[in-house]
């Protein structure tokens, strides 16, 4: 998808009632059909960082939610 086919907000937007630091993707074309994933107990999700996500605050006072980021660089 090109960049020009995504319309995006400034920084420090609000989406629901959530900010957000970075911007928002507030549409697309062609339209996206977006999947919420749903990890289980002891599961984990590794995706990259080019996948569309977000990071909104944990509401859950009874679930902890933690986030790792690993970067990997070539040796030359």
């Amino acid at each position: 998808m090109n960049e020009s086919s995504i319309e995006r907000t400034s920084l420090n937007s609000s989406f629901n009632n959530f900010k957000f630091s970075v911007p928002i993707i507030v549409k697309t074309s062609p339209a996206l059909k977006l999947i919420r994933p749903n990890p289980k107990n002891n599961q984990l999700m590794i995706f990259s960082s080019y996948l569309i996500h977000g990071g909104a605050k944990n509401e859950n006072k009874n679930i902890t939610r933690v986030s790792v980021e690993l970067r990997f660089w070539r040796k030359n």
